[in-house]
């Protein structure tokens, strides 16, 4: 749609996946989200677009592809979303009874949990981190966004050295302690398993 503009036509390739996956159409939306994947290079926006392929990888009971995808996800610092990827595998992980998987995945989301100086419960997409290229467009002139570019040098170091937030619910707690006693009930570990449900 967009050929000349990338960034545009990988935006343009997302919202589509959006609307087929809305209308079922999930073989169509996981190839759209890959054509968008292919054409993104920035970081936060591809994160965001890899993990809405996962979930419908999930969906789809490709449950290995979805935990491998979840796992590179909740691997890579610096994205919003690498706590959200790492519960979902983890309750990928208890899906496929994979126990001690789910308990080494569980350990990395507890110490992902616990700095909580930069955990956000999102409440709209800009929590996120992700802006709209068309809305930026539609906002912004494009004189003024060559003007922006031509700064981007002196702003860049300065939004590189800040920490980034990082997406959680407001259950992340209980919700680690539920899947670390599913993982000790899967294992016959009881008393284990007891110890964390009564938490």
């Amino acid at each position: 749609a967009f050929t000349d503009e990338p960034m545009l036509d990988a935006e343009y390739r997302f919202w589509l996946a959006e609307v087929l996956r809305s209308e079922h159409d999930n073989n169509g939306a996981i190839e759209n989200y890959t054509l968008a994947i292919q054409k993104i290079v920035d970081g936060d926006f591809v994160e965001l677009v890899r993990f809405r392929r996962s979930e419908l990888y999930e969906t789809g009971l490709r449950f290995l592809v979805a935990s491998q995808e979840y796992c590179t996800l909740a691997s890579e610092s610096g994205h919003v979303l690498i706590l959200y990827a790492s519960l979902r595998r983890a309750s990928l992980l208890r899906s496929m009874g994979k126990y001690h998987d789910l308990l080494t995945e569980v350990s990395r989301a507890a110490i992902l949990a616990s700095d909580t100086t930069h955990l956000v419960i999102p409440n709209e997409v800009r929590d996120m981190r992700y802006r709209s290229l068309f809305e930026s467009l539609r906002l912004e002139p494009p004189k003024k966004k060559q003007q922006q570019e031509i700064w981007s040098e002196k702003i860049t170091p300065v939004l590189q050295s800040e920490d980034k937030p990082v997406l959680a619910s407001s259950y992340t707690n209980e919700e680690i302690l539920l899947l670390k006693g599913s993982a000790y009930s899967g294992l016959n570990q009881y008393d284990s398993a007891e110890f964390y449900f009564d938490l």
